[in-house]
């Protein structure tokens, strides 16, 4: 459905708003799981429409009705992919796409608040709007979505003070460290203040987080004095 193009958004976004329909809940279906615990076919279905319309970049744009209905529907499933999609999909049209996305940020668990932290800072400066509410999400329970709020703060607004504080809190502790070394490998330069505690990550026992650190350093400026320190 990728490969075919544009001509098969109203196919998959039918099929996507069919399936959060209030009617089609009343249907009684089987349940998405096996009695092993394994999942049945339909389990993909939505993970399976937003892979098809990734394939468009912005010529998905069509697909942001359905998209946002999706989303504002209680029966949705995979919300942290359909976030991602829209952000691409609605990238010229922020004025549209914003609200969804603000609202999915305040109401849904802390997976789907990291993609949406993440598809916002897609928009780059143009999604200065969402910084207080990122702001407002700098203390969620999980290391890995304060990561990647904090990152994607830096990326909208770089000069937003102690922006990184919670990625340097959990380079300081090695159970949170390497989930945040990736996100924190795409701010490229604008993650410098972040070297010192990275530095100390080179040395951490473990030689994946080791391996994982000195990428996410190359990231920043691999030919800096800071970073021959750090290889060391």
């Amino acid at each position: 459905l990728g490969y075919i193009g544009t001509n098969a958004i109203p196919a998959l976004t039918n099929r996507l708003l069919e399936l959060v329909s209030t009617s089609n809940q009343r249907i009684k279906r089987p349940s998405l799981f096996f009695s092993s615990g394994h999942p049945r076919e339909g389990f993909y279905v939505p993970m399976n429409i937003f892979c098809a319309l990734s394939f468009y970049g912005t010529n998905a744009q069509p697909a942001v009705p359905a998209l946002i209905a999706y989303l504002q529907s209680t029966n949705a499933r995979d919300s942290w992919q359909a976030v991602d999609v829209l952000a691409m999909a609605g990238h010229n049209e922020p004025g549209i796409v914003f609200p969804i996305l603000f609202q999915c940020f305040s109401n849904s668990p802390g997976n789907v608040r990291a993609e949406v932290a993440d598809a916002l800072s897609s928009f780059g400066t143009n999604a200065v709007s969402a910084i207080p509410i990122l702001l407002s999400g700098q203390q969620d329970t999980d290391a890995n979505t304060r990561a990647h709020i904090a990152v994607a703060i830096k990326k909208i607004s770089p000069d937003t003070a102690h922006a990184l504080d919670p990625v340097i809190q959990n380079l300081e502790h090695g159970n949170s460290c390497q989930q945040t070394l990736y996100i924190l490998g795409t701010l490229g330069t604008n993650g410098m203040e972040a070297l010192p505690a990275l530095l100390k990550c080179v040395r951490y026992g473990d030689a994946q987080i080791r391996t994982d650190t000195e990428r996410c350093i190359q990231n920043f400026n691999c030919f800096s004095d800071e970073i021959n320190e750090a290889h060391g």
